[in-house]
């Protein structure tokens, strides 16, 4: 696969195949890793283009790059090596992940390159007992961290607790 800008006055990336001039229509991780691929570029042109004298592109406001779900459509095999490009990434990165994409490839690519930062998760705070089927712990850095604690208002709210 090699990624170009094909079409005149696009500024989308295309995912082709050699010979190819159309790109056909990509599965849901294909678009994924596209995106990965799309934004990872775009921040580290921005980053690159502040040292130079002759600017061709503004280069923006430095600021944390936010991965909401990236790996959410990838199977296993695909979510270390998008990992890899998103921790290619020199400024301060927040990644949302869930527990299953942490483990099969996102910890991993953290542990290898050194860049794990701070550590956080989302806790729900629920109104009466979660239903006995719902899993509410989740292991981290092997320790079992609760996810649904009970609520101390009327109301189910959620917290962002410091792992």
């Amino acid at each position: 696969w090699f990624i170009t800008f094909f079409l005149e006055n696009s500024y989308v990336p295309s995912f082709l195949s050699e010979g190819e001039k159309i790109e056909p229509q990509p599965s849901t991780g294909k678009a994924a890793m596209k995106s990965i691929f799309f934004g990872s570029t775009m921040v580290r042109i921005a980053s690159l283009s502040r040292s130079e004298e002759n600017k061709l592109l503004d280069s923006g406001c430095i600021a944390p790059w936010v991965c909401d779900a990236p790996f959410a459509s990838l199977d296993e095999a695909n979510i270390s090596s998008m990992a890899k490009v998103i921790l290619d990434h020199e400024g301060q990165l927040i990644v949302f992940a869930n527990a299953f994409q942490y483990r099969v490839g996102f910890r991993s690519e953290l542990d290898a390159s050194g860049k794990l930062g701070k550590q956080y998760i989302i806790k729900r705070n629920i109104v009466g007992k979660p239903p006995k089927e719902v899993s509410t712990k989740v292991k981290i850095n092997n320790k079992d961290v609760n996810t649904i604690e009970k609520s101390d208002k009327k109301y189910p709210y959620s917290t962002i607790k410091r792992i």
